[in-house]
């Protein structure tokens, strides 16, 4: 747990986020959702929404999600989304992320790769082959709450926040449980379609 500390704080030291300003939370929801395609499950998720006091006494909003892919002859992965809006007078803007992270007590996403997603968001992917520890215990994550790092600017100012345990928020074992057993039917069935592929290849 120390060393995994030590890391996370020189990761942050390197990526300009150690002098993050701490942003409260007002309001926290969790939501457990689903993508299917031809039958079979790709997709199981846990939607994260955060209302926060933004660093100029507004109000920002904050949309995240940690997600198990099984997409049909992909490798399985886990893919983090984070996206912050704004209020503005003619309503809500996307607010620019040049970078990302989510830090568990046991697991967190500094080393993983990242890139731009839409409406000015960042998507961070675990691959099941590459990253084995995250790809199992990032969804789990969310039962301890993550602190979310957000880079707005990479040269003047980052923000962070301490989302609740999902267990804490109304509803929240619910979404849980609903995951796990999406991801346990989503893995089998990806192992299923990986068996009867092998299997019509034949012997060599």
């Amino acid at each position: 747990m120390k060393r995994r500390l030590v890391l996370g704080i020189a990761a942050l030291v390197a990526s300009g986020t150690a002098s993050s300003e701490n942003l409260s939370i007002i309001s926290t929801g969790y939501q457990f959702v689903i993508e299917r395609k031809s039958g079979r499950i790709e997709s199981c998720g846990i939607h994260i929404s955060a209302a926060l006091q933004g660093p100029d006494s507004g109000v920002i909003g904050f949309q995240g999600s940690i997600n198990s892919m099984y997409m049909a002859g992909r490798t399985p992965a886990i893919v983090a989304k984070a996206v912050l809006v704004a209020p503005e007078a003619d309503g809500i803007v996307h607010v620019p992320l040049y970078g990302a992270a989510y830090q568990g007590e046991d697991v967190d996403t500094f080393n993983l790769k990242q890139m731009d997603g839409e409406s000015q968001s960042r998507m961070i992917v675990a691959f099941m082959d590459e990253n084995p520890d995250e790809f199992m215990l990032l969804p789990i994550g969310a039962g301890d709450g993550y602190r979310v790092f957000l880079t707005t600017d990479p040269e003047k100012r980052d923000l962070t926040f301490k989302l609740p345990p999902i267990f804490d928020i109304e509803g929240g074992k619910k979404v849980m449980s609903d995951f796990l057993a999406c991801d346990t039917s989503a893995s089998t069935g990806w192992i299923s379609d990986m068996e009867e592929q092998i299997k019509a290849m034949g012997p060599e």
